[in-house]
């Protein structure tokens, strides 16, 4: 019977111990986990600045495409004018 107090004892402290243990991990472990969705957080901010930067660019050179097109439409019906004179 002794010992199977003694054993209670045991479990019972080994128990509370863990739980200790678990505890301190999970308070540890909190900033850790905001740093990391801190650190994601910024990375899709950055890949959305990045999207939106791309998208103007592309929008500057299509019209960069329009203006070229143009003039070289224009240069050549300058030319055909040219040429037939």
């Amino acid at each position: 019977m002794d010992k199977a107090v003694e054993l209670a004892k045991t479990s019972d402290s080994t128990i509370i111990i863990l739980l200790v243990v678990m505890a301190i991990i999970v308070v540890v472990l909190i900033p850790v986990m905001k740093t990391v969705a801190n650190i994601r957080a910024n990375e899709k901010k950055q890949d959305y600045d990045r999207e939106g930067l791309l998208i103007q660019v592309i929008q500057k050179n299509t019209e960069v495409n329009s203006a070229l097109k143009t003039l070289i439409e224009s240069g050549q019906k300058h030319c055909d004018t040219c040429k037939s004179e």
